[in-house]
C-alpha cells in the first residue's frame, strides 16, 4: 500500500468517524422522534466528499516533467593540473 492510499484511507475513516459522531450528537435524546437514515447517509456522504478534497490537497506531486538524468565521467586533475583519473557525475537536462 503506497502513501497516497494510506492517506486516503485515513482521511476516509476520519470522515466516517466525524460524520457518525455528528449524526449521533445532533439527534434529540427522545425516543419518539426519529429523523430517518437519510440524515446519517447524507452526513457520511458529506464527510467523505470533504475528506476526498482534503486528501487530494496533500497528494503526492506528479512527476510528468521529471528531468532525464544519466551518469557521465569527467576528468579529475590535481592542484598542479596533472590528470589523476575520472569521476562519475550525475547530469540532468
Amino acid at each position: 500500500m503506497n502513501a497516497f492510499s494510506k492517506k486516503t484511507l485515513t482521511a476516509a475513516l476520519g470522515a466516517v468517524a466525524l460524520a457518525s459522531a455528528f449524526a449521533a450528537s445532533s439527534a434529540p435524546a427522545e425516543a419518539r422522534s426519529y429523523r430517518g437514515a437519510g440524515w446519517v447517509v447524507g452526513g457520511l456522504a458529506a464527510g467523505l466528499v470533504g475528506a476526498a478534497i482534503v486528501s487530494n490537497a496533500y497528494a503526492a506531486p506528479s512527476y510528468e516533467y521529471a528531468p532525464t538524468c544519466w551518469r557521465e565521467k569527467q576528468p579529475v586533475h590535481n592542484r598542479f593540473g596533472e590528470f589523476v583519473g575520472y569521476r562519475s557525475v550525475r547530469v540532468c537536462n
